[in-house]
């Protein structure tokens, strides 16, 4: 698959983009609920409804494989270091450590 286009249109969290991404897969959508926080980048999505913004998108990546490479790349680094498992693991380890820390201190 050279592209992955987020159906998102009211979902807050599409977990189907980080898991494109982590394949090194371009991901591109609609601007609505976490897609800009998930791709890191409100170049790449269309606002809302706005299909012909949205296929601009797309044949330009599909007539760029530099960039459509490169956007791969970018994007399998952040769903690896924001939305892997051991990303997930690492924070929730910081979260209660510092918790403890929180609680220990109050003692």
């Amino acid at each position: 698959m050279s592209l992955f286009i987020a159906p998102v249109w009211q979902e807050s969290f599409g977990q189907v983009s980080p898991f494109a991404m982590n394949m090194r897969v371009p991901v591109i959508g609609y601007d609505v609920g976490a897609i800009s926080e998930i791709v890191n980048s409100k170049e790449m999505l269309a606002p809302a409804g706005d299909a012909e913004k949205l296929a601009d998108i797309a044949i330009e990546l599909l007539n760029n494989n530099d960039l459509r490479s490169e956007m791969g790349r970018d994007h399998q680094l952040r769903a690896v270091g924001n939305f892997s498992v051991q990303a997930m693991i690492s924070a929730y380890d910081l979260l209660y450590a510092e918790m403890a820390k929180k609680q220990y201190n109050n003692i």
